[in-house]
């Protein structure tokens, strides 16, 4: 059984990810770059967390909307 516990009265969803049913093609180059910085920022930060309190799965989501947003500058 997980238990998710909030705290600092931040919401516990993930605020990082792409909202439903952004398209990425719409972007400006400057609004890829300021995601790709904010994707790895959280990634940075996320990664310096003692391992147990880190979130692979947030990892994951996040390096493939990163490569995807490289592609996307091409």
């Amino acid at each position: 059984m997980q238990h998710h516990i909030q705290l600092n009265n931040q919401p516990t969803s993930d605020s990082a990810t792409t909202p439903p049913g952004a398209d990425t093609d719409t972007l400006t180059s400057d609004e890829t770059l300021a995601r790709i910085d904010e994707l790895e920022t959280l990634l940075r930060e996320d990664r310096a967390r003692k391992a147990k309190f880190q979130k692979p799965e947030k990892h994951k989501r996040w390096e493939s909307e990163i490569t995807d947003l490289w592609k996307h500058l091409e």
